[in-house]
């Protein structure tokens, strides 16, 4: 897109956008869904920079891959369920 409104409210907003998003998230960390909603609208902040720039200037930004870190998220999400049946609770019990 080629719009020049876009593209300059759009870097306002990313920044903007990804800080709320860690707010979010560290405000509702104990709370049912705060870290689910503070994760899409850190994914909404990377949307609307695609939208206004495009792919290839977001994958530059990101850094990562994002299949690497959907794989060291599900390493997470697996290593923390089995330290907690290794304490005898139910799969991804808090401790």
């Amino acid at each position: 897109m080629k719009s020049l409104i876009l593209k300059t409210i759009s870097g306002l907003l990313f920044a903007l956008l990804l800080l709320i998003s860690v707010f979010l998230f560290i405000r509702g960390h104990n709370d049912p869904g705060g870290g689910f909603i503070g994760g899409l609208v850190g994914a909404g902040a990377f949307v609307l920079f695609i939208i206004a720039y495009g792919p290839d200037d977001a994958r530059r930004i990101l850094r990562f891959d994002p299949k690497t870190l959907i794989g060291w998220g599900l390493l997470f999400a697996a290593v923390s369920g089995i330290i907690s049946l290794m304490f005898g609770s139910s799969y991804l019990t808090g401790l």
